[in-house]
């Protein structure tokens, strides 16, 4: 046969058991012996230079008798191991040639028809020359290594025609499209792009967690506005804060760009690797940046809002409390050369209380369903839906049935005829359907519980949440879908907000506000008749009326960022590590739980499942050891702090000397607390103004008291403290709520694989391709035969690696080479490969639950290969830790 100088890469052995894959570690087809002096063959080889065999789990002689079995009878056996040095991006190839004992090499190389077997090997060395895109190289040195001499420059390749020929097109075609080595199954990639996740979520919370210490502030500053204040000089004064808010993010951006260029700079964490996905993360950071400037305007937009209610509610609170201090003035002066008993005072002041205000009135209701229908027409502006929105009737009693999608209703697209394909659909729409209402229904109750009052971006904000998940939905329905499932979330919208405002109605009613005070005004009245000392009382009134409210209010808007700290810091800190080890951890416990309605929801409504069980999981943490407490006393210890040292400073006057001891020097002390606390607290001047109401101790003593009834409450909040076991209703209602800071910090993009669901891993959330670490059997998701009504039990790297066909609604029922799979779903990367060992956690998990999954979605069960049947609760558990590469 006449040589060609052709390098045969035609096949990988089998390691053998217990080998780990790498160079030396017992693969057939290795014989011992020295080195050959080999002709160029488009790569870079080893001349000359003698080698060490490579070590053997089996006697040389069965490899060699194992060499010349399997080869022609004039094949040269040898061995070829290509390692790829990256070499700071650079790639070069070396081969080394270890041919049997004894073999004649006197004609020099000769590669006939020969079997080689080639393996790349993580080999990494460092040089100071650059190279942006190694992948390339590896590409040309390949296609030259796999060349004949006499072959075209082009992409073809020239083969010899035997069987052997369709593996090395394989090969090619692998290295071609970027599914060789270069995947996140190499473990060096994954762990390169694991601690740049890790860093880069890092980041992110330091960026969210300036920009909300920020807006505590910038909320606090709104809430303290003076309540005479213009509603102009209000708008004004949000205007100037969104613009500082702009320019602080634009800060916080340059900061993590920053970071990340340094990253890359770094010598030590294999960054050359992951070179690709810098402009992901770039990107990422601009979108970062652009959703926390979204909800800081929102939540600046709110507190302007507040202060509007707030204001005409306590300008109306201001009127009364005049007249009824003014009354209870003129009491006193008819009661005071009257000898009265303490029973006749109380009654002359009922009386005069009830004429006081009798005319009180407070806020006239909304229309909350005319707001929010308002809204949804704006929503659809310049689309016809007149007709639809004339049809409504009482938004109060839509929505109170479960949304079903129906045909008879048109909320599929014309077009789909087979009755098999609509109701395929219909199944894929109401489950959409069920997904966004649960998701939005909550996301309304978590608003309703806040002490806010009722405004149109609520809704505003709502109906484009719709819009964003309807814009990741298969594009299967129809106008009237979209209309009506709006149109329900909108009537439960309309009672859970109508519940809200009038909640906020009854807390800030003039009437019932008026009502607090009044044993307060009869206390002063009686005192002030009787000439007694309040001193005392005064103190305690002020802080429990005055400070009391404020310390909580501070203490609550801390606790958010205080406990997310917690949750990064303490004993669950690896679990919100990164978004891999945050799936690692949840379906570990998934398999320790053996739930099976665990493994559906998790399946099925991801996102909600992911919320719930980091706030079932923040809960567990805060209850432990008392966490919760910890860090509301760390808190109240802070305030009380800057209480205590505002008291003291509020002492002096201007010039540094002691404020005068009298009644004046009271209102002067006052005054002087509030402008030190101004960015800390917010104290209520209406219940200031009905504490200090005819007030009749003079400064020092009352400072003294002060002292006291400071002291005092400490004691009392951290008694309270104790015995507060209501860890939900907490984490409830605090304005940062740290399970939701959390789900953003591993939620991602939200972005799940079409054909499996699994969600996507990739950092940041404005990267090019997703991706994930595992994929599962398509049947744990729904996917059927629609001949058989089978689960289907392949995986969809599986398929992406055969000859097999997919259709649904995206190729309009057309059917679809999984190959192709890109035609539709562009940003999504799989890697073909039909033998993924840690798939073995979701085939013990199909397996196992097999009959439930079917009866769970109308189906019959998946015919599981035998080998599934194998698996072990250890092997699958064993398959989820090296898919997530877990030591």
């Amino acid at each position: 046969m006449s040589p060609r100088p052709f390098l045969a890469v035609l096949r990988r052995l089998r390691p053998q058991s217990g080998s780990d894959g790498g160079v030396g570690s017992g693969y057939h087809g290795v014989g011992a012996g020295g080195a050959v002096r080999c002709s160029p063959v488009g790569c870079d080889l080893m001349m000359g230079q003698h080698l060490q065999p490579l070590p053997l789990q089996q006697p040389a002689s069965a490899h060699r008798r194992y060499i010349h079995e399997t080869f022609h009878e004039n094949s040269l056996p040898l061995f070829i191991s290509l390692h790829w040095l990256l070499v700071a991006d650079r790639i070069s190839f070396k081969a080394r040639i270890v041919i049997s004992e004894g073999e004649d090499l006197l004609d020099g190389l000769q590669l006939v028809k020969g079997l080689a077997c080639l393996f790349l090997t993580d080999t990494w060395q460092k040089n100071m020359d650059y190279s942006p895109s190694p992948l390339i190289k590896l590409q040309i040195a390949l296609l030259s290594a796999l060349r004949g001499p006499q072959a075209a420059v082009e992409d073809s390749l020239w083969f010899s025609g035997t069987e052997s020929d369709e593996w090395i097109r394989s090969l090619w075609k692998s290295v071609k499209y970027e599914n060789f080595i270069f995947s996140f199954r190499n473990t060096l990639v994954a762990q390169a792009y694991d601690n740049l996740c890790k860093e880069f979520s890092r980041w992110e919370w330091e960026f969210r967690k300036e920009i909300l210490s920020w807006q505590k502030e910038a909320e606090l500053e709104i809430s303290n506005s003076h309540d005479e204040s213009e509603l102009r000089l209000l708008k004004e004064l949000v205007d100037s804060k969104k613009s500082e808010v702009t320019d602080k993010i634009t800060v916080q951006q340059t900061i993590m760009r920053q970071k990340l260029q340094d990253y890359y700079k770094r010598k030590d964490r294999h960054v050359n690797l992951i070179e690709k996905y810098k402009v992901d993360f770039s990107n990422s950071i601009s979108s970062l940046a652009n959703e926390i400037r979204h909800s800081v305007n929102n939540k600046l937009h709110c507190a302007l809002e507040l202060k509007k209610s707030s204001k005409v509610v306590q300008d109306i609170q201001r009127k009364y409390r005049g007249v009824i201090e003014e009354q209870v003035m003129k009491l006193l002066s008819v009661c005071k050369d009257c000898t009265l008993s303490e029973e006749q005072l109380e009654n002359e002041f009922e009386k005069m209380w009830t004429e006081a205000t009798k005319n009180v009135s407070g806020l006239e209701e909304q229309d909350i369903s005319a707001s929010i229908l308002k809204q949804l027409k704006n929503n659809f502006l310049n689309r016809n839906v007149n007709e639809e929105l004339q049809e409504i009737g009482d938004l109060q009693e839509i929505g109170k049935d479960p949304f079903k999608v129906k045909c008879k209703k048109n909320h599929i697209k014309k077009g789909f005829k087979n009755l098999i394909w609509k109701k395929d659909i219909k199944r894929e729409l109401q489950s959409f359907a069920d997904d966004v209402i649960d998701f939005c229904t909550r996301s309304v109750r978590d608003t309703a519980k806040t002490k806010a009052d009722y405004n149109d971006f609520l809704t505003k904000e709502l109906l484009e949440k719709i819009d964003e998940s309807l814009g990741k939905c298969c594009k299967s329905f129809s106008p009237k879908f979209e209309f009506d499932l709006k149109l329900h979330m909108c009537g439960i919208m309309s009672r859970e907000f109508l519940q809200m405002h009038r909640k906020f109605l009854a807390d800030t009613d003039p009437k019932i506000q008026l009502e607090k005070i009044k044993t307060r005004y009869l206390s002063d009245f009686l005192d002030l008749y009787k000439q007694k000392d309040h001193c005392q009382r005064k103190a305690n009134d002020f802080v429990q009326f005055c400070l009391k409210p404020a310390v909580e209010e501070y203490i609550n808007r801390s606790l958010g960022i205080d406990i997310v700290d917690e949750m990064l810091t303490g004993c669950h800190s690896a679990e919100y590590s990164s978004r891999s080890f945050f799936q690692y951890n949840i379906q570990k416990e998934l398999l320790q739980k053996e739930d099976f309605g665990s493994f559906v929801k998790y399946i099925c409504k991801y996102e909600i499942y992911v919320k719930d069980w980091i706030f079932q999981h923040t809960k567990q943490k805060m209850s432990e050891d008392k966490t919760l407490c910890k860090l509301k006393n760390k808190n109240l210890q802070v305030i009380v702090d800057k209480i205590t040292e505002a008291l003291e400073q509020a002492t002096k006057g201007p010039d540094g000397s002691r404020l005068p001891d009298n009644n004046e020097s009271i209102t002067k002390l006052i005054s002087n607390m509030r402008k030190c606390l101004i960015k800390d607290i917010s104290i209520s001047e209406g219940d200031e103004k009905t504490t200090l109401f005819q007030i009749q101790s003079t400064c020092h003593p009352f400072i003294i008291s002060l002292q006291i009834s400071i002291a005092d409450l400490k004691k009392q909040l951290q008694d309270e403290f104790s015995k507060s076991e209501d860890i939900t209703e907490t984490l409830n209602e605090l304005p940062i709520k740290p399970q939701d800071e959390l789900f953003k910090r591993v939620f991602g993009c939200g972005q799940q694989c079409p054909f499996c669901k699994v969600p996507c891993e990739a950092g940041g959330k404005e990267h090019k391709q997703h991706y994930a670490a595992v994929h599962r059997p398509q049947g744990l998701s729904g996917y059927k035969n629609l001949d058989t009504e089978k689960l289907v039990e392949t995986l969809c790297t599986t398929d992406v690696h055969s000859e097999h066909r997919f259709r649904n609604t995206e190729t309009k029922k057309q059917w679809h080479p999984y190959k192709e799979y890109h035609t539709y779903y562009p940003d999504w990367r799989i890697p073909p490969d039909p033998s993924i060992q840690a798939s073995d956690y979701w085939k013990y998990v199909l397996v196992k639950y097999n009959e439930r999954f079917a009866q769970e979605y109308k189906a019959k069960p998946a015919d599981v290969p035998e080998a599934w049947r194998r698996i072990t609760k250890d092997k699958a558990l064993k398959g989820l830790k090296d898919a997530f590469n877990i030591k």
